[in-house]
């Protein structure tokens, strides 16, 4: 094994042996990230992107600097449920008609 695969933070172990979290363990169940969101709002993660920054979309930010964002099934709920629902556009009024005095039509 080379030395690129072996971390000597985990005692020698390959990263594959490594202890990785457990999602219900840690309190992170539930817990989507923006492309997972985006598929389930049908929307593009750029979308979800805006919405947490303009901050009408509660998530949280786990890391340091920037870090990785996850949004809770109750923060989507939420958010959901603050949505204004779209109005069904009027029909349109009936097409005017214009008289043109420099057109003649015979």
């Amino acid at each position: 094994m080379s030395k690129r695969e072996r971390s000597p933070a985990w005692g020698g172990q390959s990263f594959e042996d490594a202890p990785k979290p457990d999602d219900e363990k840690e309190g992170w169940a539930g817990k989507m990230k923006v492309r997972e969101v985006a598929a389930r709002l049908e929307v593009s993660a750029a979308t979800i992107y805006s919405l947490i920054a303009s901050g009408k979309l509660p998530h949280y930010r786990i890391g340091n600097g920037r870090g990785a964002i996850r949004v809770s099934e109750d923060h989507l709920a939420v958010f959901l449920a603050d949505a204004e629902p779209v109005k069904a556009h009027p029909a349109p009024a009936a097409a005017r008609h214009f008289k043109f005095k420099h057109i003649k039509i015979s």
